[in-house]
């Protein structure tokens, strides 16, 4: 199956799952023996898959991308590659699906991988929202639910230390992200931000070597 051909068959579905034998195409699958030295022999496609979506992606498309969110996470939890995970962050954030604030928190401040927790933008958090939203949304998923405060225990603070500590003002993330993800394959827009983006560059380094394209330090 190519990249194509999967996202093809998940656009077809009227589901919040996807069924496992398109899950396993992509499915964090670790060789033996298990821990940080395994390989993840599916990492490949997955990267295939999330470029495949790039200039083409919307929210038919949120069961697949969740999914491969959840697969990079399993994969950084054992084996600390996390070769998509920013970018599927991103996809999240250009969506807007306020709840998945709560898988971009798992990926930033549970995992406890330094190189996600310092590189991974707060403002990801808000999901394209308004902070205050965020927090009330936050708030009362936990009333409802107890056991999901207890999962996810810290996110409220660390959404109301992002409002009170902004790192930039909320629509200059936005145009600076999206600028990011697409204006390498425009150089007119490339040099427009290339201040903002060589700013971004020098406060991270690359952490694995994937078949990503080589400006992409993620």
């Amino acid at each position: 199956m190519t990249p194509k051909e999967l996202i093809a068959q998940t656009r077809l579905l009227d589901s919040t799952e996807l069924p496992k034998h398109l899950v396993d195409t992509f499915a964090f699958n670790p060789t033996e023996p298990l821990g940080e030295t395994s390989n993840d022999l599916n990492v490949d496609f997955r990267i295939e898959v999330v470029e495949e979506l790039l200039h083409d992606f919307s929210k038919k498309d949120l069961t697949l991308i969740r999914e491969l969110y959840k697969q990079e996470l399993a994969c950084e939890r054992l084996i600390w590659r996390h070769d998509n995970i920013y970018q599927l962050s991103y996809y999240l954030f250009e969506l807007g699906q306020i709840e998945d604030c709560f898988l971009i928190y798992e990926a930033k401040y549970q995992i406890k991988h330094m190189d996600i927790a310092t590189m991974m933008d707060r403002e990801m958090l808000t999901v394209g929202h308004n902070i205050d939203k965020v927090i009330l949304f936050v708030a009362q998923k936990f009333k409802d639910n107890p056991e999901l405060e207890e999962k996810y225990k810290g996110i409220i603070e660390q959404l109301i230390d992002l409002k009170e500590n902004l790192d930039c003002d909320s629509e200059e993330y936005k145009k600076f992200i999206k600028d990011y993800y697409f204006g390498h394959d425009n150089q007119e827009t490339a040099n427009t931000n290339e201040q903002s983006v060589q700013t971004f560059l020098n406060q991270i380094s690359t952490t694995s070597e994937s078949k990503k394209p080589q400006w992409k330090f993620w």
